[in-house]
């Protein structure tokens, strides 16, 4: 069929190893990219594999585990792209996964692009920068590159990558909202209306910094006693972070409609990640905003995209952690100004529905099947 203007239907796959009903943040991003796609009226599949056992302690098991799943995977998409062919195929992210999807796109000549993460910089500190160039390699052979920030558009340029397209991620504010607010579920983390909660959502890492959490924590506890901590989320430093902070509440990974009321039920958001970690916009903090928090925050991603310090939140210059702790101090002494910022969070988040986000995937998808199938017919 031909959507409006002409164009017509395409089948798309998205790949990822997080499939859109996880509930991580990734799979969220993904499940508003795709719906926006299908109502626009292409056909969109998605391309998840199957949860990989654990790898072994040896390395060479593990590294045959790894090309079983890999060959495994490889079989998998070529039957079905054999069957149904996409008309482009995009990778979420140059895990393992994603380098099977795009070698099969590839041997089918069907065009690819993906996002970047900057997951090299989970890579011990000796593997970094080896890191950062198989990742590199892995975006040059792409279409096209999506990147949500004009200052990490033009790093990536630099470093060779040939088309790289800034898109910022949009936010659901219908799904995020301040009306979520239960005061019965702040009653149960030991906040009346006049306390103040701290909030972390996501994935206790090492690389997010939740130590810095813990410090931000304590400080505003010894200005305000009244603070509370609600930590979402879990990972390896779950039980670190536990033993700092033995009166906060540990909520593990949240559904969508708990993890909306968390967000809406808390006073602050407390965004630890440094810009030359794992994160590169963000998603929590549009989340937060849109759920009438006001974020705390190091300049880069969303935040330093969407928040003017001390009018929707804090921002810090990246690396001041003591300025970053100094901010939540700060923030903590008046929570009417908190939710004042907050307020006006909400209504800066608002302005960035998904919709246009998804035009330009849309726009960028379209001129790419468009120029693969106009340089074809010239062959």
């Amino acid at each position: 069929m031909d959507l409006a203007g002409g164009f017509p239907s395409l089948r798309l796959v998205l790949a990822s190893r997080a499939a859109p009903t996880t509930g991580s943040g990734t799979g969220r991003v993904l499940e508003r990219i795709g719906d926006g796609l299908a109502a626009r009226g292409h056909e969109v599949r998605y391309a998840v594999p199957e949860a990989a056992p654990p790898l072994g302690s040896e390395r060479d098991a593990a590294l045959a585990a790894i090309r079983s799943r890999m060959a495994t995977h490889h079989h998998a998409l070529t039957s079905w792209w054999g069957e149904w062919r996409p008309d482009l195929v995009y990778i979420e992210l140059a895990d393992e996964f994603g380098h099977v999807a795009r070698q099969v796109a590839r041997e089918a000549s069907i065009p690819v692009i993906g996002r970047f993460h900057r997951i090299h910089a989970a890579a011990p500190p000796a593997r970094r920068d080896e890191a950062l160039m198989q990742l590199l390699a892995f975006h040059r052979s792409l279409d096209a590159t999506i990147i949500q920030t004009d200052e990490l558009r033009h790093w990536l340029a630099g470093l060779g990558v040939p088309r790289v397209v800034s898109i910022e991620n949009g936010i659901d504010a219908r799904r995020f909202h301040p009306l979520r607010r239960d005061a019965a579920l702040r009653a149960q983390w030991g906040a009346d209306e006049a306390a103040v909660v701290l909030l972390w959502v996501g994935r206790l890492l090492t690389e997010k910094d939740p130590s810095l959490f813990a410090e931000v924590c304590d400080a505003a506890r010894a200005v305000n006693p009244r603070t509370r901590a609600v930590v979402v989320g879990d990972g390896v430093e779950r039980e670190r972070l536990r033993a700092r902070l033995p009166w906060a509440t540990f909520t593990g990974v949240l559904g969508d409609d708990e993890l909306s009321a968390a967000y809406a039920s808390a006073d602050a958001f407390i965004f630890t990640s440094p810009p030359e970690g794992i994160d590169t916009w963000g998603n929590v903090v549009a989340e937060a905003m849109a759920s009438g928090l006001a974020p705390i925050a190091f300049s880069f991603g969303a935040a330093g995209t969407w928040i003017e310090d001390g009018h929707c939140g804090r921002l810090v210059v990246p690396g001041d952690r003591a300025g970053f702790i100094a901010a939540a101090v700060d923030a903590v002494r008046s929570i009417q100004r908190l939710r004042d910022m907050g307020r006006t969070a909400r209504a800066v988040a608002s302005r960035h529905p998904w919709s246009a986000s998804v035009a330009r995937y849309a726009e960028l998808i379209e001129d790419i099947v468009q120029s693969t199938t106009r340089a074809g017919i010239d062959r």
